[in-house]
């Protein structure tokens, strides 16, 4: 495929104001594209702006339309309109199914779920006027589904079928989608979760593995740059992704035989108790960072 080159470009990133969505910003303002980053984190968003030639900062949450519709607005008022839409914005929770937290089954399915379908329905009107892409963040986890991320890859999977099912309504129309996939990234998410001192003991428990490593950071935005120029259904990284996504129909009965069921059975009951103890309250960390934000 011809090369799209991002030079002159304009990108509406959500959660730009961090992790992968603020590497892509970096590496794409240095190819000559314009940015709007969209982000929650209103303050973060605007001290990356701030330190780019051409970006602008948009507090915005993917749970309220009314607020996306008002950034791609000014997106286009301001840069003259939207190339690619990243719908990028996500989240991570550690509880089981049995005891979660209502709260936070909710907040996981609005934000890394509906927030997306909320993301490319606000932009799209914009993208289509310039015949260009959609870029979703899905995981590796929509692909491998493992304890203790049944909501997380839920939200995933769903969002890669939401991407698979618009790229056939939209390619008349001269849209592009795709659909990205992550493994343990070097970002502030994965480092809040390798933190849980449960997770933490889970993951030492199972062994070191390419699956568990953490990778960088700029890998994962060369891929996504690489991924847009492209205009690629896929984007994934690391590579090693790919063959999973041929056998993802064994990986079910894979990962049945690989988890250790005592393991699991430990990490969900400990999690369990832990949620447990505080009743149906999100967790003290989000209720602390909505207290920031607010």
């Amino acid at each position: 495929m011809t090369p799209y080159s991002l030079q002159g470009k304009t990108l509406f990133i959500t959660g730009g104001a961090n992790g992968i969505g603020a590497e892509v910003a970096r590496q794409a303002s240095s190819r000559g594209a314009s940015l709007a980053l969209v982000d929650v984190d209103g303050d973060g968003a605007q001290r990356l702006a701030d330190s780019l030639p051409k970006a602008i900062a948009i507090t915005a949450d993917v749970r309220d339309y009314g607020s996306l519709e008002s950034a791609a607005a000014e997106t286009v008022a301001a840069l003259g309109g939207i190339d690619v839409a990243f719908a990028n914005a996500g989240i991570e929770i550690a509880h089981s199914a049995r005891a979660v937290p209502l709260v936070e089954l909710e907040r996981i399915a609005d934000i890394n779920f509906t927030g997306v379908m909320r993301t490319v329905r606000a932009t799209l009107p914009h993208v289509l006027e310039r015949r260009g892409y959609v870029l979703i963040t899905a995981s590796l986890a929509a692909i491998l589904h493992a304890p203790p991320l049944s909501h997380y890859s839920a939200t995933k999977a769903g969002v890669e079928a939401f991407g698979d099912s618009i790229r056939l309504e939209l390619r008349h129309l001269g849209v592009d989608v795709g659909v990205a996939y992550f493994g343990f990234i070097d970002t502030p998410m994965v480092a809040r979760s390798k933190a849980d001192p449960i997770l933490a003991k889970f993951e030492q428990a199972s062994g070191d593995s390419f699956i568990s490593k953490t990778y960088p950071l700029s890998g994962a935005g060369k891929a996504v740059i690489r991924g847009m120029e492209t205009r690629a259904r896929r984007v994934l990284y690391p590579r090693w992704i790919r063959p999973m996504m041929v056998l993802r129909s064994a990986m079910p009965r894979l990962i049945d035989r690989a988890v250790k069921p005592d393991l699991v059975a430990n990490l969900t009951d400990e999690l369990d108790e832990r949620d447990l103890m505080h009743g149906d309250e999100p967790d003290a960390s989000r209720q602390l960072h909505d207290r920031l934000l607010s």
